[in-house]
């Protein structure tokens, strides 16, 4: 998240307010992937992703998408 320069408190932000949220396609037996999208504190979209496998939830976020 650091490399993306996305601080905890806007991923939370973002993942509390969402605009959307939809299963990633790459989603496998076991391993489910989820696509949110939402606002960080200062209003810019953010898109984190979220992992979850084993009930270990994993929270990354992507680059911008063109």
């Amino acid at each position: 998240m650091r490399a993306r320069g996305a601080q905890r408190e806007d991923v939370h932000h973002a993942l509390s307010n969402a605009t959307s949220c939809k299963r990633s396609d790459d989603s496998t037996p076991g391993v489910e992937r989820w696509v949110v999208e939402g606002k960080d504190l200062d209003g810019d979209v953010l898109r984190p992703v979220v992992i979850i496998k084993d009930g270990l939830v994993v929270v990354t976020v992507m680059g911008e998408q063109t």
